[in-house]
């Protein structure tokens, strides 16, 4: 019996430690550029690091422990004002990468979690600088992406260069490099043609359009790898008249960048607040709209699955009356049905999110634990056995 238990207890001991230290398989591969801000000790280290432009609108960086997506802390901004001595509002604050983090040529895009924590949207944009001083910067038009908790996309508009991020809105935002273009404040003479390969710095900035401070929090900014798969992006009009009679059809059509390269891909539509008896879309795209309808917004729900990779995409359309007085929201107003989306955790799902990011930081001591847990639990059937007997 003694020597059948010691099998037993070398066995699990062998088959947990061996698990202990087999390779994670998504760390063969190194983040392009990923910083969640854990490495500053203090506020002077990361106003070093990421420097307010002096000339720019008043801003100020510091350390934020409290609202933060991962890890224990992020980055924090407030924009205090106008430059009384530029009278600028326009403010950023800068990077310089380090060698190693400015190969960008396998990124997609750029990601970030935000958390606006003013009243009012942020007008909020990025730009970037190549080795030989071009600048690129969200363009000004094209599409940005609101991503949230469960991992779906919300298509937005960029307008005028700004992405609009919504009052108390936290979440993810991806930004793809289609969306950037060779500004009008660029000076170098440059070639307009898009080099990813030595990125020299990077800038995030806001346009003071509000008159009281704004404060936002910044966390787990990245350059998302070619080896994701990148949102669709969908087509057709936001603002759709109620037809005076019979019904109305309109066209909508998804898009995944470098689609043809794709094995399989595949697409479905739905319609997510709204009863499919008055308004319904078909998987080819089509949305049909009453005559008896509402006004209102209408979310479509675009799932994309491409490479076995499943991609949900939201798209708000606004349903008006051409009669009615008209009162368009742009992309900084989010409909109801999305925003209850990222309602908060259970108390259960918050400790199982920490457990497992404790877990995966802490393998040799969680694989400690376990052993000693199964040691104790072996332990102690083999005094209940013994005892029987």
């Amino acid at each position: 019996m003694k020597k059948k238990l010691s099998l037993i207890l070398i066995f699990c001991f062998l088959l947990v430690f061996s698990a202990a230290f087999t390779p994670d398989p998504q760390a063969d591969e190194p983040p392009i550029f990923f910083d969640d801000f854990e490495s500053y000790l203090t506020n002077t280290q990361l106003g070093a690091a990421y420097t307010v432009w002096e000339d720019g609108a008043l801003m100020r960086v510091s350390i934020e422990k409290g609202y933060l997506i991962s890890g224990d802390q992020a980055l924090r901004v407030d924009s205090i004002g106008v430059n009384q001595n530029t009278h600028t509002t326009s403010g950023s604050i800068y990077h310089l990468l380090q060698p190693g983090e400015n190969n960008w040529q396998e990124g997609i895009g750029m990601r970030l979690w935000i958390y606006n924590l003013s009243k009012s949207p942020l007008s909020f944009t990025v730009n970037f600088k190549e080795k030989y001083n071009e600048f690129w910067a969200v363009g000004d038009n094209g599409q940005f992406f609101l991503q949230t908790e469960d991992g779906n996309f919300i298509q937005q508009d960029i307008q005028f260069g700004n992405l609009q991020i919504p009052a108390f809105y936290h979440g993810y935002v991806f930004i793809p490099f289609e969306s950037f273009t060779v500004p009008t404040w660029n000076t170098a003479k440059g070639d307009e043609i898009m080099d990813l390969s030595a990125i020299d710095s990077f800038s995030l900035g806001i346009n003071v359009t509000v008159s009281e401070l704004q404060r936002f929090i910044i966390d787990d900014i990245e350059v998302v790898s070619n080896s994701n798969i990148q949102p669709p992006v969908i087509t057709g009009n936001k603002i759709i008249n109620i037809p005076e009679s019979g019904q109305h059809q309109e066209y909508f059509q998804s898009s995944l960048p470098n689609e043809e390269n794709l094995s399989f891909v595949s697409k479905n539509w739905s319609i997510i607040n709204a009863d499919e008896t008055i308004a319904s879309i078909d998987n080819d795209g089509w949305l049909t709209i009453p005559g008896d309808i509402n006004p209102g917004v209408i979310t479509i729900l675009n799932t994309t699955i491409a490479d076995e990779v499943k991609i949900n995409t939201l798209f708000d359309i606004q349903i008006i009356d051409p009669g009615a007085a008209l009162a368009i929201t742009d992309d900084s107003q989010i409909s109801e049905e999305i925003l209850l989306i990222q309602e908060e955790n259970s108390a259960y799902q918050k400790f199982s999110d920490d457990f497992e990011t404790w877990a995966s930081e802490n393998r040799a001591w969680f694989v400690v634990i376990t052993i000693s847990l199964l040691l104790v639990l072996i332990a102690s059937l083999s005094i209940i056995q013994s005892r029987l007997k």
